[in-house]
């Protein structure tokens, strides 16, 4: 069957293959985008496993059934009735088990920042909680940023009520009931193509920063980086880029005016999402948008840092750094692999591409270079971070290298926590076999 999506089939298979077929040849987390999309991946597949073992129940359940009413014809009315007994018995635990598979909630992202109160699903959510699909997500007296797997960063407001509605391999939507939204989605991304549904319309993005605001009448959306193509709710297609916003209720577009360019680019600072001077073409004068809260002391030491780190790590420096490191790893050439790793991560230490790449190195040193304490070291600083996005990877990783340093008591407590933390990972029920047989081995 021809798959219906917007992104490269063959990446996503292999990125499939990577992460569950253990595949270490092939195993490079690559760039941050590779890197989360494992975790979509892995939250498909657990559904699907679900989904998988729910028909198994069924089909089993089905066969069962056949086979009673057969014997049933052919039987007296005194097997009926225990039949009848039967049925009773088994009819609550089945609707148990069924309750049981529907209640597993699907996670796909996660809370990066959060101030005042944030509300999923009805219930209180702190800094890191992971966020559902299909559930409430409400802001009360503050902010939240959220962090999707696939390179999309989402702001949301305070008093605005929205969520992740759909997701699958092709497409990953999310609906904004209410509040002003903004988004910084990844040109570079490879994954499901992404929307925004609102009201009024569906908006279709690539690569782009974008606000959208449901809070004023019919919606407005604005572009700051890239295009957008709006929907509206007459079936009509409108393509927003840069530098304009689409009144949805007006169904009219306008140029961005200068205040209104100032503001936007005052709050794309305070997000961190760019710290650059922005000088529109088609004003006359082309002058400095850069506005009073721009100038404090605290948002130039803030730009001077910004700056200093741009200049260490250059996009292109990093994406040449990817590509050797891609090619040494075709090659099996492990040692210079590693050496492109540790380079990557001494130009900007901090950043979330050394973050990431010191899970890829770790990997390498456990499987392929078999440096343990060094793999050890790697994992340990990638959790003692902020950076989240590879939690379940980087402490099943841990565990594995404690095992191959023989450090049996500490693997142990490792993979217990590892197993009550991340319960619904794909490696929990190897994790939990591993610890039956530490366990079982302490008991000769």
């Amino acid at each position: 069957m021809k798959r219906n999506s917007t992104f490269d089939a063959d990446k996503f298979d292999h990125a499939l293959s990577d992460a569950f077929r253990e595949a270490p040849e092939c195993g490079a987390f690559g760039t941050f985008d590779d890197l989360t999309r494992r975790r979509m991946i892995n939250g498909i597949l657990s559904r699907a496993a679900l989904e998988s073992e729910k028909n198994a129940a069924s089909k089993a359940t089905m066969n069962s059934r056949r086979q009673l009413l057969a014997w049933i014809a052919a039987s007296a009315a005194v097997v009926v009735a225990g039949l009848l007994g039967v049925l009773l018995l088994t009819a609550p635990q089945q609707s148990q088990n069924e309750e049981a598979i529907s209640s597993v909630e699907f996670y796909f992202g996660e809370v990066r920042q959060s101030k005042g109160l944030l509300y999923i699903g009805g219930k209180e959510a702190v800094f890191q909680a992971p966020v559902p699909v299909g559930k409430t997500i409400h802001t009360k007296e503050g902010n939240a940023l959220l962090g999707l797997p696939t390179g999309i960063e989402w702001w949301i407001s305070n008093q605005s009520r929205v969520e992740i509605s759909s997701i699958d391999q092709t497409d990953l939507k999310v609906r904004i009931i209410a509040g002003e939204n903004w988004f910084r989605v990844d040109p570079k991304r490879q994954g499901p193509s992404f929307s925004v549904q609102i009201e009024s319309g569906l908006i279709e993005v690539t690569g782009t920063i974008f606000m959208v605001n449901a809070d004023i009448p019919g919606t407005e959306v604005t572009v700051w980086e890239g295009k957008v193509r709006v929907t509206n709710k007459f079936g009509q297609t409108i393509l927003v880029e840069a530098g304009q916003m689409l009144r949805l209720s007006e169904n009219s577009q306008y140029e961005l005016s200068d205040e209104e360019k100032q503001m936007m680019h005052a709050k794309l600072i305070e997000l961190a999402w760019s710290d650059k001077e922005y000088s529109s073409k088609k004003m006359d004068n082309e002058k400095d948008l850069r506005i009073t809260a721009a100038n404090t002391n605290e948002n130039r030491e803030l730009q001077s840092k910004q700056s200093l780190q741009t200049k260490e790590t250059s996009v292109t420096d990093i994406r040449q750094l990817h590509e050797e490191i891609q090619r040494c790893r075709q090659k099996g050439d492990w040692e210079r692999t590693a050496s492109l790793y540790q380079k990557l991560i001494q130009s900007a230490p901090t950043s979330e591409t050394a973050l990431v790449s010191r899970v890829s190195l770790a990997e390498l040193y456990l499987t392929k270079l078999y440096r343990y304490k060094e793999a050890l070291t790697h994992f340990d600083r990638y959790l003692q971070s902020n950076h989240t996005a590879l939690t379940p990877e980087a402490f099943y990783g841990k565990c594995r290298t404690l095992k191959a340093l023989n450090r049996k008591k500490q693997e142990e407590q490792c993979l217990e926590l590892f197993t009550s933390k991340f319960s619904n990972s794909l490696q929990t029920r190897e994790a939990k076999a591993r610890l039956d047989i530490l366990r079982s081995d302490k008991q000769i």
